[in-house]
């Protein structure tokens, strides 16, 4: 199930299982949670006994506000159905034509760890995250009013919304480069990361039902709304965030980086694994013909598409917990092929995909198997990173699976579309090439699969180190 139907939040930030990251929301259609490059430190409060409490419940309150916001207003959020809805109805685009616009609205969100690093380095009047989360959140704000506005071309929202998700990415940074340094001034690492987690879950389960009954409306409304939830956003960092001017240019980061590329370069299982990652998502994806399948043959209306989304993001969470407690009994080596074989499983059920009745079903199951299903991949991702590179290295293999997804996206579009494939077809397709994929699993080592999670941490090393 490569290119999954439904998309959802990320079930590696609901598992718990992937490392802290820098950086916000979750990213695309909710990957982006896990396309940071920076690892959250161990919690340890360093924080001098004077510190005021009050100063530690005014970034808590900024960096909750800007968790909940760059998520909520992101365009695969509230502005999913409707953006999609616009596309279709409106501009009459074929799902082609939206899978292709998708891919590269996105474009932005596959290159996160450079946000990263040109945030850490380069210094806006002489601040790293007020400045960027104020002009990132308000820049957004101006290109959803854009979007409102200018929307007759698919061209001119293409591009609107390409610059909307480029502010998103360095707001949201921004965010997380200060949860990483306030956590570690406070010694609070598992709160803040829990409060981002928790609103980041909220903002996605209020805003995919959101934003299916404003679809039916002017998109005008949906960029007011967003647009206000993110002026607010800037409003709130400039009046609560009080950060000292000063800083300066850092070039280290780079060099650092440089020298992480290189170990990461020369690490073979990594790529190994980032080729099993590629292949899985990019198998021909089902969720731009489904969307049109839903509409024109099923009669879906925006809201319950919406609340379909949210179905299997709740039933993604039980699977979260669910694997959280496998791998701790059962080695990464049968949960990887497990996985695998489930996914193709379960892609077969929408091929039931006939009515209201079996879609909620259906959203329900894979929810909870897909989640299943993938978590293993993020998991093989963590060990295969060598040490000391581990957040560049998690980072750059989940921008590549994001890459894969939308790619696998406008496969499946290109092959119903230009090649007048059935959406039965395509459904057996990615089951069968999602299969395939088993054939790299033997090409890990295994080192890397043989052990269960508390193993790995009761030895004190994890996979990553041993290749």
């Amino acid at each position: 199930m490569g290119g999954r139907a439904c998309p959802g939040p990320d079930p590696a930030a609901a598992a718990g299982i992937a490392t802290q990251t820098l950086g916000g929301s979750p990213a695309r259609g909710f990957p982006h949670a896990v396309n940071d490059w920076k690892t959250m430190p161990v919690e340890s409060p360093i924080v001098a006994p004077t510190e005021s409490r009050t100063s530690f419940y005014r970034y808590t309150f900024v960096i909750g506000a800007a968790a909940f916001a760059t998520t909520i207003a992101q365009t695969e959020v509230i502005g999913q159905l409707p953006i999609r809805y616009l596309l279709k109805e409106h501009l009459h685009a074929a799902p082609e034509d939206m899978s292709l616009f998708l891919f590269f609205a996105a474009l932005a969100w596959y290159l996160k760890p450079l946000a990263g690093l040109i945030s850490d380095s380069i210094p806006l009047w002489g601040t790293r995250r007020r400045s960027y989360l104020m002009i990132g959140a308000g820049t957004a704000g101006i290109c959803w009013i854009l979007l409102g506005i200018i929307h007759e071309s698919y061209h001119s929202i293409l591009f609107v919304v390409m610059t909307l998700n480029l502010m998103m990415v360095f707001a949201s940074t921004a965010m997380g480069g200060m949860l990483v340094e306030q956590a570690q001034r406070f010694g609070a690492t598992g709160r803040l990361s829990a409060l981002r987690e928790g609103l980041n879950s909220l903002a996605v389960t209020i805003g995919l039902p959101m934003g299916g009954y404003l679809a039916v409306h002017a998109i005008g409304w949906t960029a007011i709304l967003a647009a206000g939830l993110l002026f607010g956003l800037a409003f709130c960092v400039f009046i609560f965030l009080k950060e000292e001017r000063g800083a300066k240019r850092n070039s280290e980061v780079w060099s650092i980086a440089g020298i992480q590329l290189k170990t990461l370069l020369d690490a073979k299982t990594l790529w190994t694994a980032g080729c099993l990652i590629f292949l899985f998502f990019v198998t021909p994806g089902l969720a731009t013909p489904l969307y049109y399948i839903q509409i024109d043959k099923l009669g879906f209306s925006q809201p319950f598409i919406g609340w379909l989304a949210v179905i299997g993001g709740i039933t993604g969470m039980a699977g979260a917990l669910i694997y959280a407690r496998a791998c701790k009994a059962l080695p990464l080596g049968p949960l990887l092929a497990g996985g695998i074989i489930l996914s193709s499983i379960l892609t077969l059920l929408y091929l039931y995909y006939e009515s209201r009745q079996a879609a909620i079903i259906i959203t329900a199951v894979n929810g909870l198997g897909g989640t299943l299903a993938v978590v293993p991949l993020y998991d093989l991702a963590a060990r295969a990173t060598p040490q000391g590179c581990e957040g560049l290295g998690f980072a750059l293999m989940m921008s590549l699976r994001n890459l894969a997804v939308n790619g696998g996206d406008w496969i499946g579009s290109w092959l119903m579309q230009s090649w007048h494939w059935s959406f039965s077809g395509l459904v057996f397709i990615s089951a069968g090439t999602t299969l395939l994929v088993l054939f790299v699993v033997p090409l890990i080592p295994v080192e890397v699969l043989k052990d269960s999670d508390m193993r790995s941490f009761g030895d004190g090393q994890g996979g990553a180190g041993r290749v």
